[in-house]
């Protein structure tokens, strides 16, 4: 429960914030307007430029490998 007073006359501002924090492999997909999915790709550079490849159960990864994060945001 928060409450908030203010004592003085004239303009007030104020803002509320609440954060929950949760393990990345503990959030799951729910079915509402508006749908969040996440995808990792290992980066390489290689001569033809920057090269992005899904990581998957199989992918082995190394100390020191680039880890590209895209989160796809849809909306109704």
């Amino acid at each position: 429960t928060v409450t908030l007073s203010k004592k003085t006359e004239g303009i007030a501002w104020g803002a509320l914030y609440w954060q929950y924090f949760e393990d990345l492999d503990k959030i799951t997909s729910a079915k509402t307007p508006l749908q969040l999915s996440k995808k990792l790709f290992l980066k390489k550079n290689t001569d033809k430029g920057e090269e992005l490849n899904e990581i998957t159960e199989t992918t082995h990864l190394k100390l020191g490998d680039l880890v590209r994060v895209r989160i796809e945001l849809k909306v109704d």
